[in-house]
């Protein structure tokens, strides 16, 4: 009898991470677990320092992120009661746009303990909302020079997109971001982290970076909007870009 090969999906939310194991010829969920996150989301302080951090801030420590791989794996197949080599794929997805600042090697930069009491130097959830002076230049700037790629965004642009985001840490944290070789969106931190290969979605790209396939990066635009900003963000966001599938 053939055995049945499967999928895990793993769905990072605000608040934990599911693992499911899916049989990819049925559907059928053969096992699930869950992990919450043991720093939730950090709004008040980061771990092991009591100062406070900016109202409006929404953190998140990549720890919890790599326990739903080594802890939520292992008990969803245990639950599901196949082997590793009924395995033949796995997909990831997480809220967005949630942006972390790492290192050469793909390491947070709020791992290493010269940067760890640095607010800037961890991932930014999704719902960080200390953005807003950011969004408000880059909206007036691109609204000046007619941006084709901001009407390809429904001429919208989200605080709690990545280049807002990326530009907060420029303009209040500019050691931390000179430290950042790049920011990556969390999924692909994830991926990345798993194939040991710097990767970028072009979903996440597209829609929260102002990229396109055709024209790549707004560069001049940056280049504009901060002549500095604009010669070092596009070597932070390099990466092998590659296309996203939905089924």
């Amino acid at each position: 009898m053939t055995k049945s090969h499967y999928s895990i999906g793993i769905d990072y939310g605000s608040e934990s991470g599911r693992v499911l194991i899916i049989n990819i010829k049925t559907g059928e969920i053969k096992g699930m677990h869950v992990i919450p996150y043991k720093h939730g989301v950090i709004t008040e302080s980061l771990p092991d320092n009591p100062r406070r951090i900016p109202i409006g801030s929404a953190l998140q420590h990549p720890q919890d992120y790599l326990e739903v791989l080594e802890v939520g794996i292992p008990c969803a197949m245990a639950k599901a009661g196949i082997h590793s080599n009924q395995i033949i794929g796995l997909g990831v997805d997480f809220t967005s746009s949630t942006i972390l600042p790492v290192d050469y090697d793909l390491t947070p930069l709020c791992f290493h303990k010269d940067w760890k009491y640095y607010h800037h130097a961890w991932p930014k959830l999704w719902k960080h909302h200390r953005t807003k002076v950011q969004t408000d230049k880059i909206y007036k700037a691109a609204t000046k020079r007619k941006e084709i790629w901001l009407r390809k965004l429904g001429f919208n642009i989200s605080e709690e997109w990545a280049i807002p985001k990326i530009y907060e840490v420029f303009e209040d944290a500019r050691d931390v971001y000179e430290a950042s070789a790049y920011f990556l969106e969390a999924a692909d931190w994830i991926v990345s982290t798993l194939t040991s290969t710097l990767i970028r979605n072009n979903c996440s790209l597209g829609f929260k970076a102002f990229w396109n396939e055709r024209d790549g990066f707004p560069e001049e635009f940056f280049n504009e909007l901060d002549a500095e900003f604009g010669s070092t963000l596009l070597s932070k966001l390099h990466g092998n870009i590659t296309m996203v599938y939905s089924m």
